[in-house]
């Protein structure tokens, strides 16, 4: 699977959104929002992971292991990961686990 930084799981979620309309949206002053967009080598804080996640309806625990608060083998189940990053072979692999008898 590939990994994502914290900045492209946010550009992922928010499309096309403009930077003010991200903090408008979120709660999240704008300099933060910029700092996670440019790549700037800051780890978010917790509660403005959280308060992003909840302000797009994304699961908060996907949040955290996107902005590395957790590892995803440590919420194995509780974290959704969409399907766009897994490559075609893991998604491969992954219906022949569930198809064998």
């Amino acid at each position: 699977m590939r990994v994502q930084s914290w900045g492209q799981y946010v550009r992922r979620i928010t499309g096309t959104m403009t930077i003010a309309q991200i903090s408008d949206h979120s709660g999240v002053p704008q300099t933060n929002v910029g700092r996670w967009l440019r790549g700037e080598n800051v780890q978010p804080k917790a509660d403005s992971v959280i308060a992003f996640a909840k302000a797009f309806k994304q699961p908060v625990v996907e949040a955290l292991v996107a902005a590395g608060y957790v590892e995803r083998a440590d919420v194995a189940g509780l974290a959704r990961t969409p399907l766009a990053e897994y490559s075609q072979g893991e998604l491969l692999d992954e219906l022949r686990r569930r198809t064998r008898d």
